[in-house]
């Protein structure tokens, strides 16, 4: 698992991040039936707190201090937190009903997490792989053109091994056997703050006080400002879930 992909981006994320679906974690929590849940590569525990407002134990796994300590702050006493790679979490065998992994699948080493995965599962259990993305980008729209920005000012962060968002959907209907998808609406409306925040807590983005930072900043805001409404803009976005049974 990348490790450090997040230092001095752990407020931000917390902040800015969007949050998942009340159906989503329903939906998990029905075709799971899991008593305890581990949510691997959980950053500031934004989808930890939501899968923790149902009844079962729920066990958050991150190797990143920076987000482990924001995660303290976001998650108090709702989840244990582990400080550990998703390919080596600590958890004992055969100790949780379902494996989550929010925005998160893409840092891991595939085959490392799917034998933990087999071994911290109980038998029949499940693992989620979740993603927030955008349902359709159309040329020309807010969100071409923010790819377009990010590829001109971040393009050399993304060096290495990354998977972003769904892509890569044939790898995962063909990562494990029985795997189903699921997509729920997500849309957002965002001011100009927290539309730059957004983009400025992702992995790739410069940090404050770093080469490019302020020139990328400008020109999210020239953008949000060509394509705003009455102060807003609102992302199409979906929560998409591959879930994968008896794993």
């Amino acid at each position: 698992m990348n490790e450090n992909k997040f230092d001095c981006k752990a407020e931000l994320y917390a902040k800015y991040r969007s949050s998942y679906p009340t159906a989503l974690v329903d939906m998990l929590y029905e075709e799971s039936g899991a008593n305890a849940v581990a949510d691997i590569g959980a950053g500031t525990g934004i989808f930890t707190k939501c899968l923790a407002v149902k009844p079962w134990k729920v066990i958050a796994v991150e190797p990143n201090a920076d987000m482990a300590e924001q995660f303290k702050y976001e998650v108090c006493d709702k989840a244990e937190l582990l400080a550990a790679p998703a390919e080596n979490t600590g958890l004992p065998d055969n100790s949780v009903g379902l494996v989550t992994a929010a925005q998160s699948f893409h840092w891991f080493d595939e085959e490392l997490f799917k034998a933990e995965c087999k071994r911290i599962l109980v038998p029949n259990g499940c693992l989620a792989i979740i993603w927030n993305t955008i349902k359709e980008q159309k040329e020309g729209s807010l969100e071409d053109k923010l790819n377009a920005l990010c590829l001109e000012y971040c393009g050399k962060c993304r060096a290495g091994k990354h998977r972003v968002e769904n892509d890569g959907e044939d790898y995962l209907m063909s990562y494990l056997p029985n795997c189903t998808y699921y997509e729920f609406d997500n849309s957002e409306v965002r001011d100009k703050e927290s539309f730059i925040g957004e983009v400025l807590s992702r992995s790739y983005a410069p940090c404050e006080g770093t080469e490019l930072y302020d020139d990328f900043k400008a020109a999210l805001s020239e953008l949000f400002d060509r394509y705003s409404v009455n102060g807003v803009v609102t992302i199409p976005r979906i929560a998409c879930c591959y879930l994968y049974k008896n794993v």
